[in-house]
């Protein structure tokens, strides 16, 4: 059996962001399939995956930096916080 429509439940109304206390529905939170496509339209090609494969170079140089630095902890002995480190690429 092959599922071709799948309903949304009540449960993504709680996710929606409240502007001056009403809900307004992003490209994740809408019931309602027509709004979804209607908004999801525009950005679609950004996610594409002939798209994303154009910048898999810059993924794989910045993965291999990270490992460098990484690396570095190991050499120096020294314990690395990662939740700093990533989040401000410390040292």
């Amino acid at each position: 059996m092959i599922i071709t429509e799948v309903l949304k439940t009540r449960f993504y109304a709680v996710q929606q962001q409240l502007v001056k206390g009403k809900p307004v529905q992003t490209l994740f939170t809408p019931l309602d399939e027509g709004f979804h496509a209607n908004i999801k339209r525009p950005v679609s090609g950004a996610y594409s995956m002939s798209l994303l494969t154009e910048f898999e170079p810059f993924v794989d140089s910045t993965i291999s930096v990270m490992i460098e630095k990484l690396e570095d902890f190991v050499k120096q002995d020294k314990v690395c916080d990662m939740t700093a480190w990533l989040q401000h690429c410390k040292r």
